[in-house]
């Protein structure tokens, strides 16, 4: 089904094999999670133009303000490992939940700048352990009307 910019999907079963492989990979991620506060762990993977993935999880810290989220952690590993590559796809994967945990406002703000500077849109992959995906068509879908960069020139 197609809303709005968004698809949904009751089973990972139903996405192609290149979507699939990064969820489970967000899945592997989200097991390595820092989260000894709140126990909410959270993985995500970023598939680069050249194919490559970058990895992330959530960091908390008894000071909550000094979290950092998946999505986050995996955006800043992609500019570090390769700062001009494009992002393609992020898969994120929150929690034990059974419907789709979308990203914090933070990280959506994030997403969507590194989506404007890089000129072109990137999937958002949101999955659940009950199988239910939702597909954002680009990281704009998940925060209309959002801050931009040029907003500052």
């Amino acid at each position: 089904m197609s809303q709005d910019g968004f698809r949904s999907y009751q089973s990972l079963d139903e996405l192609d094999a290149d979507d699939r492989s990064l969820v489970k990979r967000a899945m592997e991620n989200r097991s390595r999670a820092y989260a000894p506060y709140s126990k909410f762990k959270v993985g995500a993977a970023i598939q680069l133009s050249d194919g490559s993935i970058a990895d992330g999880f959530n960091i908390e810290n008894a000071s909550y303000p000094m979290c950092i989220c998946a999505e986050r952690v995996a955006i800043g590993n992609a500019l570090v490992r390769i700062p001009e590559m494009q992002i393609k796809s992020l898969a994120v994967i929150a929690g034990h939940t059974e419907e789709p945990a979308f990203p914090c406002g933070a990280c959506r703000q994030v997403m969507y700048e590194m989506e404007y500077r890089q000129g072109e849109s990137y999937r958002v992959i949101i999955a659940s352990d009950s199988g239910h995906v939702i597909i954002a068509e680009s990281a704009k879908a998940l925060l209309p009307y959002s801050f931009r960069p040029d907003f500052l020139i």
